[in-house]
């Protein structure tokens, strides 16, 4: 579960007070999650796919040196 929080003000004009964390619930934390599990499988796609290329090219440099 992934938890979002946003900074807010007491008041727009007081800088002096201290900033408090609020939950963004609903369609918005749906969203971001939903975009958040896309990112990671896209990542771990690449990862996939970069180690993939990393064995051929060992192998290609191994029959390069042999």
């Amino acid at each position: 579960m992934v938890y979002v929080l946003t900074n807010t003000r007491e008041t727009e004009d007081d800088k002096s007070v201290v900033r408090k964390s609020k939950p963004i619930l609903g369609e918005l934390a749906n969203a971001i999650d939903e975009r958040l599990y896309y990112y990671e499988q896209v990542i771990e796609l690449c990862a996939k796919k970069l180690r993939v290329q990393l064995v051929v090219m060992g192998n290609a440099l191994a029959m390069i040196l042999s």
